[in-house]
């Protein structure tokens, strides 16, 4: 129940509408099931993804509203304090002490990791974490004023392997967004462009237009003539849309 509280508490604080942190512990938690991991180690990662911008409490709302690329260098210093900030917080609750640390070390970059085999200094759940919400920042609009498109995300994923990011991870994180394995769990689901849908996907979120107009509703099974209206729309009016879906279930 706490954490619950605490994480609804970050979400309206950082008026953070999109799920952003729901999604990156839910994805997180699948990654670390995919590595067979403990299932104490599955659940602190998961817990870590909800509560890792607790430290964003601490900061001014307009500097939470403002993209990273336009802030200025003073303003990116205060905001980037927010992992330490959020390991102060959370490190001094007994049963959250691991989960601190993971949050503590998202942002390390992985070349400056010292790791033998699979040895590493930057825990498996920073490392996870530190990919999942980087892309969910890029198609957000949280990184930059201009949202990505999946595609590009996805090519800055692979651009910062090895150097920011944990090849491996990445590598399996592509895997998982483009359906491999195991993204058709129950209740995980994807951020989206028009062009990322396919029939038989269904919406776990209204789609809206600029004018915050309700385009198809939530729970709406895709068919062709929905991905073609909404095309349609875009290239007309110059429209965007966050599309929240499930993706297809494999056999």
């Amino acid at each position: 129940t706490f954490i619950d509280i605490y994480a609804e508490t970050i979400r309206y604080h950082t008026k953070e509408m999109t799920g952003h942190n729901v999604r990156v512990a839910k994805h997180a938690r699948l990654i670390a099931e995919q590595k067979n991991c403990s299932k104490l180690a599955i659940f602190q990662i998961h817990i870590a993804g909800l509560l890792y911008e607790t430290g964003k409490i601490a900061l001014d709302q307009n500097l939470l509203t403002t993209p990273l690329d336009e802030m200025t260098q003073q303003e990116k210093t205060i905001y980037g304090d927010f992992y330490q900030k959020s390991y102060s917080l959370l490190k001094d609750v007994e049963q959250l002490g691991f989960v601190a640390e993971i949050i503590k070390n998202i942002p390390l970059n992985f070349n400056h990791s010292e790791h033998t085999g699979s040895e590493y200094d930057i825990p498996l759940g920073s490392r996870i974490i530190a990919i999942v919400s980087f892309y969910d920042n890029l198609i957000n609009g949280r990184q930059s004023t201009y949202k990505q498109s999946t595609t590009e995300a996805k090519h800055q994923l692979k651009k910062l392997a090895k150097s920011v990011f944990d090849p491996v991870i990445v590598e399996q994180y592509l895997s998982l967004l483009d359906g491999g394995i195991g993204l058709a769990a129950d209740q995980v689901d994807l951020l989206l462009n028009t062009n990322d849908l396919v029939e038989g996907m269904v919406l776990s979120k209204d789609i809206l237009n600029n004018g915050k107009q309700t385009m198809l509703t939530q729970g709406t099974q895709i068919e062709q003539h929905h991905i073609e209206k909404l095309l349609n729309i875009e290239n007309q009016q110059n429209e965007h849309f966050l599309i929240h879906a499930y993706p297809l279930r494999t056999k």
